[in-house]
């Protein structure tokens, strides 16, 4: 879209900015056009804002870095000018370069997979006495001598692909450009872009007369806050109207003011599906976020993902308290989610800023059963991410210990799931359920002993836990099924557990153990009073399980152990016969060791007529000697 030739106010440079922005434009413009030599000059008029805005050292990192990138040569400046007024370089991301050079000077680490460069690397092609340098600091004495000295020199040959006037240009150096022009050199479209980059209004009027057209010359001159160049632009050229939330990240608030007062929709979405008001918040520009809101801004407006400028401001990088103040008073909604349910409660906590948890739940508007895609609600993930310091903050504003989710989960049972065990703990001490039913009828021990989570099982019983009524399945049955024996053992020792107890089938534990258990199992069970000739509904005992079940070992210990080798199935099976069967021939020689049947000629004549028919040689060998 262009740029509207009758819009009321002609040229950036000539709005009056708006008072409550006037502090904010006046640092803007001073750090933009800084000089080498202003260092402590800046450094308070930096501390002087601080003391009126106390909050705001990040955002003034985050645009002193963004102008550090823009202003190359002044890169270590501004490093310097971050050092002298900033100490807390490692809670906020900058560019590579800042970093490397703040690094080089002890001032922080770097990340991890960044290799340490040399600050030389990033400023020694601004070192006095070179070429580089004559054309960065506009040395033109030195292109003069050059050119006595070297009447051959070729000025027109670039440096790493750059013509020498693109540099001039770069760097705003007017007299390089002019001598350069003298010499040979020729304005094309790099250099034109350079000179807009370069900040030098005289040399863009020199490439304007060469020609130029300056393509995205306007956008590039409001990003490196040139305001007078863009006034050259729109007066000159026909320029393309930049989108409201471009301009803000640009740090450029007086062409942002240029920009609302000639008419741009405040709540107009971008091609890159930004707001304005969103922008300014997860920059912090706190004071140009107050002025959208006055103008119109809608507080609760989302971007394509679904979060609101408060989801933003929980995201920024930047300290962020007032950006939130700021939307809570004019009418954010905290209880807004994002895409994935996320509210901006759930990502302070998941970014660990307790601080912003404490000062949204201050607010008590926050509806704790909300949940997200997952289907936890925020005290769940708390839970799960074993963040003792929001549990209690959130219990302490008035969150259920025991809000259940659509699943029947409560914040325990994430505890429990992430292995959070002084979660588990302190949720259990501030009246947490211990036998908490889920919606799939699992309790909160079937659910540990499925997840082989010992410590969780310790917990549960040491609070209470009802280890002996059946939710889902019976406790110390689900443990020996799933060949947990520690958690059997420890089952086994609680004082109420009986160990003897029945599920819905007649079966107890010893029967499972016998089914597929190792002996270890069955052999704690007995020293527990388990009761080894206990029958289930079909009148099978646990003997019978472990022979039909090919479990050999078992039914041996069993049969050692005083089994009745009497008891026989519901349809009239003999143990001799389910043994014989199922071809356990060292189950048969213990039968005939210990003399089982040798006077039941009958049972001993079925057995054998069974192992002749299935050709089991070795078991008939056995029956014979019995026989």
């Amino acid at each position: 879209m262009l740029i509207d030739e009758n819009r009321p106010i002609q040229q950036i440079t000539d709005i009056t900015v708006p008072a409550e922005l006037e502090d904010i434009v006046d640092l803007e413009d001073k750090l933009w056009a800084a000089n080498i030599d202003q260092k402590e000059e800046l450094i308070e008029v930096i501390n002087n804002f601080l003391q009126k805005y106390p909050s705001r050292d990040g955002y003034i990192v985050s645009l002193i870095d963004y102008i550090s990138q823009r202003r190359y040569k002044m890169l270590s400046f501004y490093a310097d000018l971050i050092i002298g007024f900033y100490h807390h370089y490692d809670q906020q991301p900058l560019s590579t370069q800042l970093v490397q050079i703040l690094h080089s000077r002890g001032k922080i680490s770097l990340p991890p997979g960044m290799d340490p460069i040399d600050e030389e690397e990033f400023i020694g092609i601004f070192k006095k006495g070179t070429l580089n340098y004559a054309l960065v600091w506009d040395d033109v004495d030195f292109l003069v001598n050059l050119s006595a000295e070297n009447p051959d020199f070729d000025f027109t040959a670039p440096i790493n692909a750059t013509p020498l006037i693109g540099l001039a240009a770069r760097n705003g150096s007017i007299n390089c450009f002019k001598f350069l022009l003298l010499n040979g050199n020729v304005v094309d479209d790099m250099t034109a872009n350079y000179a807009i980059r370069g900040g030098n209004l005289e040399i863009v009027r020199l490439c304007q007369q060469k020609g130029s057209t300056f393509i995205g010359g306007f956008i590039a001159s409001l990003q490196f806050h040139f305001n007078d160049i863009a006034d050259f632009m729109l007066q000159n050229f026909t320029s393309h109207r930049p989108e409201l939330s471009d301009v803000i990240s640009y740090y450029n608030t007086r062409a942002a003011i240029f920009f609302i007062l000639n008419g741009d929709d405040i709540n107009l979405k971008s091609q890159k599906d930004e707001y304005p008001l969103i922008k300014s918040i997860f920059t912090n520009q706190i004071e140009l976020s107050r002025y959208l809101i006055s103008h119109g801004a809608n507080v609760n407006i989302k971007d394509f993902s679904g979060q609101s400028a408060l989801h933003y401001a929980v995201r920024s990088p930047i300290y962020s308290k007032d950006a939130i103040q700021v939307l809570i008073e004019n009418g954010a909604d905290i209880n807004s989610q994002n895409s994935h349910g996320d509210t901006a409660l759930m990502l302070s906590l998941q970014q660990q800023k307790l601080y912003l948890l404490k000062m949204l739940l201050d607010y008590n508007k926050y509806n704790f059963g909300l949940f997200d895609q997952s289907g936890m609600n925020i005290i769940d993930k708390a839970s799960f991410l074993g963040n003792n310091e929001a549990i209690e903050l959130l219990l302490d504003h008035g969150c259920d210990v025991n809000l259940k989710n659509n699943d029947g989960y409560i914040p325990l049972s994430y505890a429990l799931l992430g292995k959070q065990y002084e979660a588990a703990k302190l949720l259990l001490s501030k009246g947490a359920d211990p036998s908490n039913i889920n919606s799939k009828g699992e309790s909160e021990i079937f659910v540990c002993i499925r997840n082989n989570n010992l410590e969780g099982c310790q917990i549960l019983v040491d609070n209470g836990c009802d280890v002996n009524t059946p939710h889902k399945e019976i406790p110390l049955i689900h443990a020996i099924k799933k060949s947990k024996f520690d958690i059997v053992k420890l089952l086994s020792i609680y004082e109420n557990c009986n160990i003897n107890i029945k599920d819905e089938l007649g079966k107890t534990p010893l029967m499972y153990a016998a089914t597929n258990s190792s002996v270890e199992i069955v052999s704690f069970l007995l020293s527990k009073g388990a009761n080894i000739n206990e029958i289930d509904n079909s009148n099978i005992s646990a003997l019978i399980y472990s022979v039909k079940n090919k479990n050999e070992e078992s039914a041996i210990y069993l049969l050692e152990h005083g089994a009745d080798i009497k008891i026989k199935t519901g349809n009239n099976k003999s143990v001799l016969n389910l043994a014989v069967s199922f071809k356990l021939t060292n189950f048969v020689r213990k039968i005939a060791k210990l003399g089982f049947f040798k006077d039941d000629i009958e049972e001993i004549q079925a057995a054998l007529d069974l192992a002749k028919r299935r050709k089991y040689t070795e078991i008939e060998n056995i029956l014979n000697e019995i026989n």
